[in-house]
């Protein structure tokens, strides 16, 4: 058995060679891609300079780190100059094979749980919102492309009983990019992480990836209704490969991570089954971008420093969208168009109009609950990432663990258990970057929660309990894990958080990034 794994891991690190863009493209199509993937033939150079000059931009990071970043962002910065649809057509062209042990399969989700997933949608928005929200999305899945997945799982050994835990999972890219192929590498190193290990080969871990649609043609809450119809499916016990609630978990990362909460809170407000738990790798949890660490985190981190920007296309152009008739919309059969404290000012997201942006299945760090009622959590996030403040307030909120009150506030909902990690130095998902130590940790760690909390495991559950409902580590860079954070937030932060989080002015969130990007420049 250790020979043939041996052979297997070894067969595909030569496979890993080959990642790239399918079949051979013709020469117009491979030109484009090069084009828009290689970066600059300085960049490297410089990097290397400045890492030996200057330093890394954070302390830990190595020389091939700090480039695998500097190519990212410089591949997000030069993205500005392509459309929306290119990136997008960029992305579906990505080809990754499978790992060794590894078996996947197509599916696609009915229609009905997609009307399903619509209808308690339409129950848990307020009507009175539907003009905010500015397009016709109840009639959008009449129209959409079907609802594809892929199943990732465990080779399984003749006579063995698979393990029936599942991991559904929720890609993030802003919201407009990304697949179940782009993702393939941590959804599969999930599964096998999620996996009982027999004989040294992982075997039953099961991760259900989706492919929902992508703003900016289809913005919310189409691609939330897509995460809802595929649970509502998994969950149907009238399906044959339905699934147990209390054997599920969801996971996401960035922008898919926010989706997740956003799915939970739309399944407790519902009186759905929530499942056993849930997992969010630097979550996307505020839209708004209110926290300090967007702006103090620029310099460690390849999120762009002032949003995504694109060329202009017809996918930009949000009018065109589908519209409800007027009498949908209340008794004058007329819009009442909602701004957000009467700024005119651009779209700032593709995911969402700016008028959403607070509404809890956007931005879930707004839920008026607190985030409380949920399943047990479990939050990675970097140090050194921009994401980094609202993925600690949102554990600390969830938590009902406010600083500098002197107990728990009393809340209509029990708090949720959660468990924060903190990954020094890291920057947004790095554990879709390289094979660090902190990767390997973090994808350790996804693994014993899942294995922790489903069912027809010993001690299940045991791991993310705690009297305060809170539990916080720091993982280092050379992968060793201390409990607690550097430092935690102080009643004065938290109070500033708050005061932030409450500013009703977009406008004066992007002077101010516009200000803080005028003195970083040299």
């Amino acid at each position: 058995m250790a020979y043939r794994k041996l052979a297997a891991n070894l067969a595909y690190a030569a496979k890993l060679s080959q990642v790239g863009f399918g079949s051979p493209p013709k020469l117009s199509t491979a030109k484009t891609i090069l084009d828009t993937v290689l970066p600059s033939p300085t960049l490297v150079s410089n990097v290397i300079r400045d890492h030996y000059t200057k330093g890394p931009p954070a302390k830990s990071w190595s020389l091939e780190f700090h480039v695998a970043i500097a190519f990212i962002r410089d591949l997000i910065d030069r993205s500005r100059f392509h459309t929306v649809e290119h990136m997008q057509w960029l992305t579906s062209q990505l080809h990754v094979p499978l790992p060794p042990f590894t078996t996947s399969k197509d599916f696609t989700v009915p229609s009905s749980y997609r009307m399903k997933a619509g209808s308690v949608i339409e129950s848990a928005i307020d009507k009175n919102d539907y003009p905010a929200i500015g397009w016709d999305w109840i009639g959008d899945k009449r129209t959409a492309p079907p609802l594809s997945g892929e199943w990732l799982a465990g080779e399984d050994e003749p006579g063995e009983k698979r393990n029936e835990s599942v991991v559904l999972y929720v890609h993030g890219g802003a919201g407009y990019m990304g697949s179940t192929m782009t993702h393939r590498l941590l959804t599969s190193s999930i599964a096998k992480a999620s996996s009982l290990s027999i004989f040294q080969i992982a075997t039953g871990g099961r991760v259900c990836a989706i492919n929902q649609r992508l703003a900016p043609q289809h913005p919310f809450p189409a691609p939330l209704e897509d995460a809802l119809a595929t649970y509502l499916q998994l969950i149907d016990k009238g399906n044959s490969e339905g699934v147990d609630p209390k054997n599920l978990i969801i996971a996401g990362e960035s922008h898919g991570g926010g989706m997740v909460m956003a799915l939970l809170l739309l399944l407790r407000d519902c009186n759905l089954p929530m499942p056993a738990g849930a997992i969010g790798l630097s979550p996307w949890v505020d839209l708004t971008h209110s926290l300090p660490s967007i702006l103090s985190n620029i310099s460690t981190d390849y999120l762009p420093a002032s949003g995504f920007s694109h060329k202009h296309s017809r996918a930009l152009e949000f009018n065109n969208l589908p519209q409800f008739e007027p009498e949908a919309l209340g008794p004058l059969g007329k819009a009442v168009r909602l701004p957000m404290s009467h700024e005119d000012l651009d779209r700032v997201q593709f995911y969402a109009p700016n008028s959403t942006l607070k509404m809890r299945y956007v931005s879930p760090i707004f839920d008026e609950r607190g985030l409380h009622g949920l399943p047990p959590l479990l939050i990675q996030v970097g140090t050194a990432e921009r994401l980094r403040d609202e993925s600690i307030y949102s554990a600390y909120k969830a938590a009902n663990q406010i600083p500098g009150s002197p107990s728990p506030q009393t809340t209509a909902l029990p708090p949720t258990q959660v468990k924060l990690e903190l990954y020094v130095d890291q920057p947004h998902v790095f554990q879709m970057i390289l094979a660090t130590k902190q990767r390997a940790v973090a994808i350790r760690q996804i693994g014993e929660f899942v294995k922790s909390l489903t069912t027809g495991r010993e001690n299940a559950g045991n791991q993310v309990k705690n009297p305060n409902h809170l539990q916080v580590c720091t993982v280092q860079p050379n992968g060793d894990i201390t409990d607690g954070m550097t430092d935690p937030p102080t009643k004065e932060v938290w109070d500033l958080w708050e005061k932030r989080l409450e500013r009703p002015s977009l406008r004066e969130r992007l002077e101010e990034v516009q200000h803080t990007l005028s003195n970083l420049r040299p």
